[in-house]
């Protein structure tokens, strides 16, 4: 949405005014205070390519910047297609609404843990309840959600496809984001599971309040090693209680410690059968295959000034990690730059939650987005983790950077903590959380909508 321009207070350098100038989506910020770093970061020949770096429409002609040429073990990112900017910004450990916004600040404002489905319930009843629980629209597009229901089943027991039923009654929505996606494509998102088990987890979905899962585990993941199953709650994890805890909560915990394995307390609700499975956690490895999520250097101009580049394909369960640790070690170098560039052009998007932890590289606890579940509940949620450095920030973005990549530049931006260069953005504003169903296929809903703090 339109936004006045901020007032930002300086920082350690001249920092440029901060604005946002359209409904559409994000641009870069624009006005006539460029510190002089960000002046000699533009002029560098060798940071990221853009026909033209819309700064400023008044600012006339722009440099022109040659795209770097990717070390030999990481080859350079693939273009994404616009539809992959649609595929779970949210896509996090929980199926419920909390998906969509398990990440930092206070708590899960919008978390509205549901019952999980019951084995055998028609896959379009299945999908009736999710949408019922969850679309971000209470008044379901205009369609009376009841009538829908009874007519999809009547449908359903004339003999109609299940699966063709389901997509239908999806489209009946009228969002160009939520659909049923393959079993394959729901497997695939497991690059996005930031606990990095295999299982997907509803918070008060379990006994007493504790957690539960609520879809069958990704096949070849620990989880379906260790054999849990959909309606398994999960009491403990590393012998701390899962009661009343939120999602936040949870990957908090994780990530903090990070270890390479997780104790999971399971109980099997239909048997009373109470047993502890440790769980392997994946690194990735269903995308170890392709370019890694992030690559950096360190170029130099001539008079040796040092422009720390990171490109960020996708905001995957290793991306923030990645990010960080490639900033450190840059800081760490012999010769630290002297500024940095955060190149998320044609980045789709991703793990709402990393996207945050991403801002924490850069900025202590500053307020990087605002969620509403279109149902009265709205949360502002803040970077996470502990800055690496306080050098400035441009972050390069283009018409295909959308969802996870717009929490990302709209947070540096409106905490005047990173100027943007490139293009408007996608502008999606949307949340989507991805819902396991019964014949393995996954739903992607629309929950809730963002905007930049500010």
């Amino acid at each position: 949405l339109p936004c006045p321009p901020l007032a930002c207070p300086p920082p350690r350098y001249p920092a440029p005014p901060c604005s946002c100038s359209s409904s559409r989506g994000s641009r870069g910020a624009a006005g006539p205070a460029l510190p002089p770093g960000m002046k000699r970061l533009l002029a560098l020949a060798a940071i990221a390519g853009c026909p033209a770096l819309a700064l400023s429409p008044s600012r006339g002609p722009q440099p022109r910047l040659t795209e770097p040429r990717a070390p030999a073990s990481s080859p350079a990112p693939r273009p994404h297609r616009a539809a992959a900017a649609a595929v779970a910004l949210a896509l996090q450990l929980v199926v419920p609404a909390s998906t969509a916004v398990a990440a930092g600040g206070s708590g899960d404002a919008l978390s509205r843990p549901s019952a999980i489905v019951a084995d055998g319930t028609p896959l379009v009843d299945e999908v009736w309840q999710v949408v019922r629980d969850n679309f971000v629209d209470p008044g379901f597009n205009g369609e009376d959600w009841s009538d829908v229901r009874e007519e999809f089943l009547a449908r359903w027991r004339s003999g109609e496809p299940e699966g063709l039923l389901a997509r239908q009654m999806v489209q009946r929505l009228g969002d160009r984001y939520s659909r049923v996606i393959s079993k394959r494509t729901f497997e695939s998102l497991t690059r996005f599971d930031p606990i990095g088990v295999g299982v997907l987890l509803s918070p008060g979905s379990g006994p007493e309040g504790t957690m539960a899962v609520t879809a069958e585990p990704f096949p070849g993941s620990s989880a379906a090693a260790a054999g849990l199953h959909k309606g398994d709650a999960v009491l403990e994890v590393d012998g701390a209680s899962t009661r009343d805890v939120s999602a936040t909560d949870l990957m908090r915990r994780v990530s903090t410690t990070d270890p390479e394995s997780l104790q999971f307390r399971v109980l099997r609700p239909s048997t009373g059968e109470e047993r502890s499975v440790m769980l392997r956690r994946s690194r990735s490895a269903a995308n170890s295959a392709s370019a890694p999520s992030v690559y950096s250097y360190v170029g130099h101009d001539a008079a040796g000034r040092g422009v720390g580049y990171v490109r960020v394909r996708e905001w995957s369960q290793d991306a923030a990690r990645e990010l960080r640790a490639a900033v450190v070690g840059m800081e760490g170098s012999a010769v630290p730059p002297d500024m940095y560039v955060v190149d998320i052009r044609g980045n789709p998007g991703g793990g709402f939650e990393f996207a945050l932890d991403a801002g924490g590289v850069f900025m202590q606890d500053k307020p990087m987005v605002r969620v509403d579940d279109g149902r009265g509940d709205s949360s502002v949620f803040a970077s996470a983790g502990e800055p690496v450095t306080d050098k400035p920030v441009a972050v390069w973005i283009d018409r295909r950077s959308a969802s996870a990549s717009e929490v990302f530049y709209g947070g540096m931006r409106d905490a005047c903590r990173g100027v943007g260069i490139g293009d408007t953005t996608f502008g999606k504003g949307r949340i989507q959380a991805v819902f396991g169903l019964g014949n393995r296929e996954g739903l992607v809903l629309t929950v809730a909508r963002f905007v930049t703090p500010s």
